[in-house]
Parts: C-alpha cells; sequence; structure tokens
C-alpha cells in the first residue's frame, strides 16, 4: 500500500459565500458543532502521513497550535507561508514518498484513504486535481519528480509574487494538471449555504446520521471534544445535536447548536443551524435559519441576538433576491459577528452580511423576504 507526504496550505475562504468575509481562516471554519475544517483533513490521513505541513499566515499560528492540542496523536509542522517556497522544495526533497498530496484547508471533506491507497495506480510523472462524487475540490496528488521540476520552473514567479498558496494553487498545479481523479470520501463544504445548512443537519439522526456516522467515529477517535452542554430546568432539545460548551435554556428542536452558544429561557430554535459564539436573549424564535459565528470578544450586551428577534420562517420556500442560487429554499442567513437589537425582524429568505452596523438594524426594524441588509459602501 502506497503512504502519501501531506501539504497543507491556508488559503482563505472563497468569496463567493455570502455570509463569511473572505480573510476568515478556512482551517479554523467550524462544521458539525465541535469541529473544525482541518480536524476533517487530520482525520483523513490518520495513521497514512507521518507528520503534515501546513503552511499559514503568521496571525493564525497560535489559533493552530491551541486546534492541535486537541489531538491525539498528531502533530503538524507549522510553517510559516511567507517563508513557503524553498520550505516547500526542501520538504518535497526529503519526503518519504514518490507521491504528493496538496490540499486547501478551506474546505470540509473526508477522503476514504484506507480503501483507495490500496488500489492506488497513478502516473508518477502526473499532476491530478482531485474529486469527490465527480465534483472537483481544491486538492491534489502530484507525483514528487514532476512537482519538483514545476518548483523549479516558476522559481522566479514565487520570489516576485506576494501569494504563496495562490501561485502554487492557481498558477502552478491548476495551469498544469493532467487529469482529474475521483477518490473516496464526501465532500462536506466547499462554497454553497444550501450545502452548509444540509450537511451539517446530517449530525441529526432523522436526517441521515446513520449515513455519516462512521466519520463521527473517526473525528472523535483523533480530536479531543471533551467539553459538556448545559440543559437547564426550562431547556428542552427535541431531535438535535448539541456541541459542547452550550448553555440551553430554551428550546430546540431539528437544529444543530455549535460551541460557545447560550440559548435564554423562552426562546425557539427550530430547523437551524446556529454557529459558534452566538448569545440568544429571551423570546427570540429563530426558525430554518443559518446563523454563521459571532466572535468577538466583546458583546455590546451578553447577547449578541437580543430579546423577541425573530429571524426565519420554517414554511416558506423563498430566495434571497441577491444571491438565489446561495441562499434558496426558505433559508435566512445571519453573516458573520453580527449583533441584532430587540424585536427586529428578518423574513425568510433574507441575508444578513457580515460585520453590519447597529444603526442599519435599527433604522430598518423589518427586513422583508428574500431581501439583504448590508453596510453602505
Amino acid at each position: 500500500m502506497h503512504e502519501f507526504d501531506l501539504y497543507l496550505f491556508e488559503r482563505g475562504m472563497s468569496s463567493k459565500i455570502p455570509g463569511i468575509p473572505r480573510d476568515f481562516p478556512g482551517f479554523i471554519f467550524p462544521f458539525w458543532g465541535d469541529f473544525y475544517s482541518i480536524d476533517f483533513i487530520v482525520t483523513s490521513f490518520y495513521g497514512i502521513a507521518d507528520e503534515p505541513v501546513f503552511y499559514l499566515n503568521q496571525r493564525e499560528y497560535r489559533v493552530a497550535l491551541s486546534l492541535m492540542e486537541r489531538w491525539e496523536s498528531i502533530k503538524l509542522d507549522l510553517v510559516i507561508a511567507q517563508n513557503g517556497y524553498e520550505n516547500l522544495v526542501n520538504h518535497v526533497k526529503k519526503g518519504k514518498s514518490e507521491y504528493v498530496f496538496l490540499m486547501s484547508t478551506s474546505q470540509v471533506l473526508f477522503i476514504d484513504l484506507i480503501g483507495y491507497r490500496e488500489n492506488f495506480s497513478l502516473n508518477r510523472d502526473g499532476i491530478f486535481k482531485l474529486s469527490i462524487d465527480d465534483t472537483p475540490v481544491d486538492a491534489y496528488i502530484a507525483g514528487k519528480r514532476k512537482l519538483l521540476k514545476l518548483l523549479r520552473k516558476y522559481k522566479r514567479l514565487f520570489e516576485n509574487g506576494d501569494n504563496f498558496s495562490k501561485i502554487l494553487f492557481d498558477d502552478v498545479l491548476l495551469t498544469n494538471m493532467d487529469t482529474f481523479e475521483n477518490i473516496p470520501g464526501l465532500l462536506l463544504f466547499s462554497n454553497s449555504i444550501d450545502q452548509l445548512y444540509d450537511n451539517n443537519r446530517l449530525i441529526i439522526a432523522k436526517f441521515g446520521k446513520k449515513h455519516v456516522e462512521p466519520i463521527f467515529k473517526r473525528l472523535l477517535d483523533v480530536v479531543n471534544v471533551a467539553s459538556e452542554s448545559h440543559i437547564t430546568g426550562e431547556g428542552e432539545v427535541i431531535d438535535s445535536y448539541i456541541a459542547g460548551d452550550v448553555t440551553v435554556s430554551g428550546r430546540v428542536v431539528n437544529s444543530v447548536i455549535f460551541k460557545n452558544v447560550s440559548i435564554e429561557k423562552n426562546a425557539e430554535i427550530v430547523d437551524s443551524v446556529v454557529m459558534n459564539g452566538n448569545a440568544i436573549d429571551s423570546k427570540s424564535i429563530i426558525e430554518k435559519s443559518l446563523l454563521f459565528p459571532y466572535l468577538k470578544e466583546n458583546k455590546t450586551g451578553n447577547f449578541n441576538i437580543g430579546k423577541n428577534v425573530r429571524i426565519g420562517n420554517r414554511k416558506s420556500d423563498a430566495n434571497n433576491i441577491d444571491f438565489p442560487s446561495q441562499i434558496c429554499k426558505g433559508i435566512a442567513v445571519i453573516g458573520v459577528n453580527n449583533e441584532i437589537p430587540s424585536s427586529f425582524v428578518a423574513e425568510a429568505g433574507s441575508y444578513v452580511a457580515p460585520n453590519v452596523a447597529m444603526n442599519l438594524f435599527r433604522e430598518k426594524r423589518i427586513l422583508k423576504r428574500g431581501s439583504t441588509l448590508k453596510n453602505d459602501i
């Protein structure tokens, strides 16, 4: 069976995804409540790649170190991307395998490498872009000799450029790929809001947990998610997944609640995905919605979602006017780091962009079905 050398690259999120700033680090994009995108990748390579190399920006270094503390028996060799070219050449030269995996961390996927490597038969002099279920992903397999040859050929481009990962993936690998290689696995999220909403809810038993159970078990073998959640006497949870460090004093139905979320008494969350850090005050109702993370250290008050807020409508199939292919089927989307004042209403199919100024919420009061609220440019 073939072994692989693994190289990971932080490239930021796709600019096509509403709700997420372009500079949001892809490797810490949360998924399935307790996990992050990089957890899925290292789990795929657990026991197959000895010490993966991860190229990232200086400002993300400490965050990566903290994530590594959660892993059992896995260590990443962290490299600042500004020093990437010479480091990559030297690493590839010293690598044990004749084949190299190069992957962006800005996607959530699981690769079944155990089965794949048993029948591995790719040309050693090729560059192969990977796909899962015939959908291209931001990953490549390269023959070691071919990759070193290309790195030498494009040396001046790397030396003159200021974005190492972009040059590698867009100018070197993509333009020199030989063909696609379809590999077994599961693509959970790349650049689709609809995909993000639906596939997060796979972890709820009634929506397909049995289908993803083997992946979930492997994640738990690798990632330590020991923190507990707290359901108070007033809290009620029905057919939902509640991550660690969550407090529920309200009602949660058919929903996925991520880490560090609090839901106050008499608040109700139905058919929704509420990501990290959101704090929802009493008597608010959130239905058929996706709330991106709230990551600011200090909220204006104790809650970033105020009292009597209404977001979404589980009976609607409205599409957003500005992003009809992304925000569709009635899903309401609240972007990263928003503070929504009391009694605000965001109807079905509506979209609130990241970091919207508080005064715009107060001026608007009701965000109509399918409409968008964003900062003035």
